[in-house]
Formats: C-alpha cells, sequence, structure tokens
C-alpha cells in the first residue's frame, strides 16, 4: 500500500468494518502514515455532515504540506453522496487517503460511481467478498482476490490476484508494458502504411495521376502479410522500457508514467509525419538519381519504371524494419530476428522472382539492376542513412539527456 501511495494513487478504503478498527487496519498497511493528520467525519444530520466537510476542506486548505486522510461513516457517506456530492468531491480532492467505515455495498459502487464519473478519474477497485462486487462492477478495472471470503469478486472481475500484495506488480510492470506494447503496436502498424504508399501518391504527379504503380503487385500484396509484420507482432510481445526489479523499486516512476500520455494525437502525428518525411527522402533522392540517366549498364540497356521503384521499396524495407529496432527500447533476439527477416526474405527471394516471367513479368530483368550496379547500393546506403541515422540520435538523446523519474532510477540502479 505504501508503494501505491507513492505511485501517486489515491487510496480510498471501503470496509463495512467498525471505525476503531478500520483505522487500526489504515495504519497497519500504512495506508495512513504516523504524520498523517486525520479528519473524522461521523454524524447523521445534513447539516452536521455538511459543517464536517467544510471545517475539514478549510484544515487542508490551511496547511497543505501537511498530509491528510479523512475517516467518514456509512452513514455521513451516504448524506455526503446523496445531499452534497460537489463539496464531498473537493475534499476527497484535498487529502489523500480515505477510510470509509460501516459502508455497505450500494455505498461502496456509489463512492465508485461518483470519483469515475464526476471526478473523470481511472477507478480501479479490488475485493475479496461478495459484497466487494457491485464495486468491482462499476470500476474501471475490476480486481477480484481468492481466499476465505469465496469466489464471487474474481468472478465478477477483470483481473483475479490470489495476494494482495500482487497488485503493484500488475500496476506498475504488467499494466505498464501492457500499455507500452499496445501503443507500439498501433503506431508502427500506421507508421509503416504511410512509408509504403506515400510514394506511389508522389510518383502520381508525373504520371498524371493514372494510377501507374511503382511496385509489384506480390510485393504490394506481402508488404504486410510477411515482409513487415513480424516487428509490431514480437513487439507487442516482448516491448519493455525498465527492468521489473527497477519498476517494483521505484513506484514514483509510476506516477510519471500515467501523466505522460504516450497514447495520444501528438504521438501518433508524430509518427505518420516520420513516415512521409522519410517516403519524401526516398522518393526524391531516388528521382534525382534516374533524372537525366537512362543507361546505368554498359550493355547498354535502360532501365525501366520497375526498376525506380524497386530501389525504393528495398530502401522501404530496411528503413521501416531499422526503425523499428531502433525505436524499441530493448533488444532481445526475437526483436533482432523479426527485423531482419523481412528484408532477409525480400533479398533473398527477389533474384528469383525477378528472372520468372511465370511469376512476374513486370519485375522480370530487374534484379541485374537491383544488385549489380555500385549506384543501387550508393542510393540505398545514402537514403537509408538519411532517414534512420536522425531517429538514432533523436532516440538516443530521449534516453541519455532527458530527466525523467525512470531515467534516473535506471541510472541509479546501474551506478549501484
Amino acid at each position: 500500500m505504501e508503494s501505491l501511495i507513492n505511485a501517486g494513487i489515491h487510496v480510498v478504503v471501503l470496509t463495512g468494518d467498525k471505525k476503531e478498527t478500520a483505522v487500526a487496519i489504515s495504519r497497519q498497511a500504512r495506508i495512513v502514515g504516523s504524520q498523517t493528520e486525520l479528519l473524522s467525519i461521523d454524524t447523521e444530520s445534513k447539516e452536521g455532515v455538511e459543517n464536517a466537510i467544510k471545517e475539514s476542506i478549510k484544515s487542508c486548505s490551511s496547511l497543505p504540506e501537511t498530509r491528510h486522510a479523512l475517516v467518514i461513516t456509512g452513514n455521513s457517506l451516504e448524506i455526503a453522496l446523496q445531499e452534497m456530492p460537489e463539496l464531498f468531491l473537493e475534499l476527497l480532492q484535498l487529502v489523500e487517503t480515505v477510510v470509509c467505515a460501516r459502508a455497505t455495498p450500494s455505498q461502496k459502487a456509489g463512492m465508485v460511481i461518483n470519483i469515475k464519473k464526476k471526478l473523470g478519474k481511472t477507478c480501479l477497485a479490488i475485493g475479496d467478498g461478495a459484497n466487494d462486487v457491485s464495486m468491482i462492477q462499476k470500476a474501471n478495472v475490476g480486481v477480484g482476490l481468492t481466499g476465505k471470503e469465496g469466489s464471487q469478486a474474481a468472478q465478477a472481475s477483470d483481473f483475479v490476484l490470489h495476494r494482495f500484495r500482487h497488485l503493484p506488480r500488475l500496476l506498475f510492470v504488467h499494466g505498464r508494458f501492457a500499455y507500452i506494447r499496445i501503443c507500439k503496436v498501433v503506431y508502427w502498424s500506421f507508421y509503416k502504411n504511410t512509408l509504403f504508399p506515400f510514394p506511389l501518391f508522389l510518383y502520381g504527379i508525373f504520371s498524371g495521376w493514372s494510377s501507374q504503380p511503382l511496385y509489384d503487385a506480390l510485393i504490394m500484396n506481402l508488404f504486410n502479410v510477411l515482409l513487415t509484420s513480424l516487428p509490431p507482432l514480437v513487439g507487442g510481445w516482448v516491448e519493455k522500457d525498465a527492468r521489473e526489479a527497477v519498476l517494483l523499486k521505484h513506484p514514483e516512476t509510476y506516477s510519471e508514467f500515467r501523466e505522460s500520455r504516450q497514447f495520444s494525437i501528438k504521438v501518433f502525428m508524430s509518427w505518420v509525419l516520420l513516415g512521409i518525411t522519410q517516403s519524401l527522402v526516398i522518393f526524391w533522392f531516388a528521382f534525382g538519381v534516374f533524372y537525366d540517366i537512362d543507361v546505368i549498364k554498359q550493355d547498354g540497356k535502360t532501365v525501366g519504371i520497375f526498376t525506380f521503384g524497386s530501389w525504393q521499396c528495398t530502401a522501404i524495407l530496411f528503413v521501416i524494419n531499422l526503425t523499428f529496432l531502433i525505436n524499441a527500447n530493448n533488444w532481445p533476439i526475437a526483436m533482432i530476428l523479426s527485423c531482419a527477416a523481412g528484408p532477409f526474405i525480400y533479398l533473398a527471394a527477389y533474384p528469383i522472382y525477378g528472372w520468372s516471367t511465370t511469376l512476374s513479368y513486370d519485375l522480370y530483368g530487374t534484379s541485374v539492376y537491383l544488385f549489380t550496379p555500385a549506384l543501387s547500393y550508393l542510393y540505398n546506403l545514402v537514403a537509408i542513412s538519411l532517414c534512420t541515422i536522425p531517429v538514432f540520435y533523436f532516440g538516443l538523446y530521449q534516453r541519455e539527456y532527458t530527466t525523467s523519474k525512470l531515467n534516473r532510477a535506471v541510472r541509479a540502479e546501474d551506478n549501484s
């Protein structure tokens, strides 16, 4: 519980025990610290509850640096939620912890509903008995404990734990990694599907918008299915931004993680703009090379549109997979192999595919112009470097020079 509070999570204890027992358990579990000032509301009249709430707000406002915990009984909680919810919720935002004693199942659910809807907060409810089912179902995330109280709470929850002490690991480790992995899968998928087709749009300027493709039909069909499918899949499985021991030892990193809003329109648009920028570099650099160049071999043979497109397609595949690898926070063997699989399959199959009129009439003979000329290797080297080196140094700057709580925690662990 102490780690949850250090992570910036506001804890509300909703229990059916009497007031003294609830306070004693809260102190023993470090939900209420020894230096925390208790604010008590224990009355059954509307006027008394209102005056007590106003006095508590005044006490919190006059001593902002002091930690405050609110202790309220079920009858007072019912009056506060029904008669003066706005005033009561104002008090909840000023205290660090709330302990509700003698609370009924409906009062527990009402507390969650008010915090979730009127304050706009994300609520996690955890309980072990049948009287916690309504609270668990109303929360954004419900966690049930299996034990002596039965399995009703576990059956109504989203996640099931066998011990309460597993909750920090569920939030700080699995919750964090799941969120990061989902973000990476979404961003990477939109990024690669922006970079690959955008040169077709640019070529439309010179083809009179005739819908003439630059790439072979089979390559376009296999782009998402085979050539670039593994990195997002593997990244959604193994991606993590820190070691588990560091996250559990430094719960304060979770508060910063919650506020970072990694899944946002701003980050999404940055990935889309990255794909557009890289496609501009790849297309216009290829256009500059092919402009006024009719012969690239000594045998006098001229290149065609599909050679122009194959050069770009090769550069795009390498840029996409290298960008995935650079953006990944950790490099396990599975991630490295997944990023190398697409370009390897492409380069291994292209000579066979490019010399078969049965498989592809458009690409017949283009493998000579892709693998033989030094100009082809120079183009791919320069284009890939221009697209990936800035991404590498930007990611390096973010990891090494940002003063986030996570970076400080990682550096402290590495130094120790």
